[in-house]
């Protein structure tokens, strides 16, 4: 969602740590234009607790799924031009 991996750190040993632990930091400004919706999809992705893990079925039914990315559907006009843009390079 923000082009930035979830766990972040300075030596790969923090990183894994930081994956197994499922410590996300929500640093700004990377995570300031990730709706609430989001995030929220990501903390249930990564939740530590396999059993309290969203499900693969009720992550396809999220609302950031849903209802936020159907915005994003306007705009495959840029994807199906997509070849005209880069020949403007």
């Amino acid at each position: 969602m923000t082009g930035f991996p979830a766990f972040s750190g300075k030596t790969l040993h923090e990183i894994i740590n930081k994956n197994l632990e499922c410590k996300i930091n929500y640093e700004e400004p990377f995570w300031s234009k990730v709706s609430t919706l989001g995030k929220d999809l990501c903390m249930k992705l990564l939740e530590k607790n396999q059993a309290e893990r969203i499900s693969i079925d009720k992550a396809l039914n999220h609302p950031w799924l849903t209802q936020e990315l159907q915005e994003f559907e306007s705009l495959d006009f840029v994807k199906d031009n997509l070849p005209y843009y880069k020949s403007l390079n």
